[in-house]
């Protein structure tokens, strides 16, 4: 018996994976298919700015999202945005992250529940990768992206703070925090932000996806598109990279063997 029951922190995690190895793989079918799924999840889950966590059928059931959900289809908004250049998806992935530091912050933390004025004896904060990964560590994955992408170093310094709770941790028992590893290594990796002033599978925005680099965020469009793209121009009409740290950015590159050296691939 399959279970059909659809839960949108499950899903966002297939989706950002999947469009990850359709760019690798150069496979259309897998981009389109991650697409297709994100576009139920924003349609059929988010409605008048509540997320509901699961459904059926096409019907949602009225529990509301977990801070992993809200997360997690937020970081899938921004992989989908670099794999497609399409802006709803930035803008949709920037509206998520807003709201979870409206619902789930409270006293500089992050907590699994949303905000309300029902008492609990604790407040659930899940802190451990284990079978999947931990709602915080999903938040602080979410934040360096959204960090990125938007120059927001609020939004990186809590993203900072979420991953330096756990270096204890990290330390005594790495194989409980592997995806907090993850976003450690993203963020003394980073922030690495990538501007391509150009079209969607054309060899430069094929050649970032090959990057190694754990701390890089994309943004693709014509110029001015996006906050990252704002005053950025191509170089005699060509394909035209920009990498930058805290929006102060490299000599803009139109070249594709420059571009492997500055991406280390």
């Amino acid at each position: 018996m399959r279970d059909e029951k659809i839960i949108v922190s499950w899903n966002s995690w297939m989706i950002s994976n999947l469009f990850e190895a359709a760019q690798i793989f150069d496979q259309k079918d897998w981009r389109l298919l991650a697409q297709n799924a994100l576009d139920f999840l924003l349609a059929n889950h988010l409605k008048e700015e509540n997320l509901y966590r699961i459904s059926k059928d096409g019907k949602t059931n009225q529990i509301p999202g977990l801070l992993e959900d809200w997360a997690s289809l937020s970081t899938a908004c921004f992989k989908a945005h670099a794999a497609t250049g399409e802006i709803k998806y930035l803008k949709q992935g920037r509206f998520l992250i807003e709201q979870i530091l409206q619902r789930f912050e409270k006293d500089g933390n992050l907590f699994d529940t949303e905000n309300s004025e029902t008492v609990f004896v604790t407040r659930p904060r899940e802190t451990t990768d284990n079978a999947y990964p931990a709602s915080i560590a999903l938040a602080a994955e979410a934040l360096l992206n959204a960090g990125a992408l938007f120059n927001n170093s609020d939004w990186r310094e809590m993203a900072r703070r979420l991953i330096a709770e756990q270096l204890p941790k990290i330390q005594s028992a790495p194989r409980f925090a592997a995806h907090f590893l993850c976003q450690l290594e993203a963020f003394l990796d980073g922030p690495l932000e990538i501007a391509l002033v150009g079209k969607v599978e054309s060899e430069a925005h094929k050649l970032i996806w090959q990057s190694p680099r754990a701390g890089w965020v994309l943004s693709v469009g014509e110029s001015g598109a996006t906050e990252l793209l704002e005053n950025r121009s191509q170089i005699d009409q060509n394909e035209t990279v920009y990498i930058c740290q805290s929006f102060v950015c490299q000599t803009p590159i139109s070249d594709l063997t420059l571009l492997k050296k500055a991406l280390k691939i």
